[in-house]
């Protein structure tokens, strides 16, 4: 006599066996390019290693991109940290955190050669002077003046990109 528990039992034992191929196969074929493009980076094979030549991301961080795009890339991040920053400075975070991402933009502005202008000086004043002040000095008043300043700062650094990038093309 058979019963529905011994059937369904039968089923997972086949399942159990099927599943995995069947799984394999179908990863096989979703990640078939990438599984293709690290294969194709492999250039040294060990007993227990496998050595990569680099990857795309590599070839980026490693400043081997086309021309014009590390200043695409600063770009962007300097608009990232303008954001962060002023973020910072109207939430009340604590005057590190201000710090750090007006270091972080005028790291940026450096690369995009900016620093040396109004925008490097007004956010290196900026910065003196927010390092000298205690936490508890920098209330609602202060964030508000140093947003201000800082949205100066934010739209001639937009304003000089913008120059750039026109002076660039033409």
């Amino acid at each position: 006599m058979c019963y529905a528990s011994d059937i369904i039992g039968y089923v997972v034992d086949i399942l159990k066996v099927v599943i995995w191929p069947v799984l394999l196969v179908f990863v096989l074929l979703y990640f078939q390019h990438p599984l293709k493009d690290l294969l194709g980076r492999i250039e040294e094979v060990g007993q227990r290693t496998i050595k990569f030549g680099k990857a795309p991301g590599d070839l980026i961080l490693f400043g081997e991109t086309p021309a014009g795009s590390a200043n695409l890339f600063a770009a962007y991040w300097l608009g990232h940290d303008f954001m962060w920053t002023r973020d910072m400075i109207l939430r009340g975070a604590p005057k590190e955190y201000i710090l750090h991402g007006l270091k972080r933009s005028l790291h940026h502005l450096g690369s995009l050669g900016l620093k040396e202008g109004s925008e490097g000086t007004i956010l290196t004043e900026l910065k003196v002077e927010i390092a000298g002040m205690p936490n508890r000095e920098i209330d609602k008043r202060t964030r508000n003046k140093y947003a201000k300043k800082f949205s100066q700062v934010v739209l001639s650094a937009g304003k000089a990109l913008e120059d750039v990038n026109l002076a660039s093309e033409l």
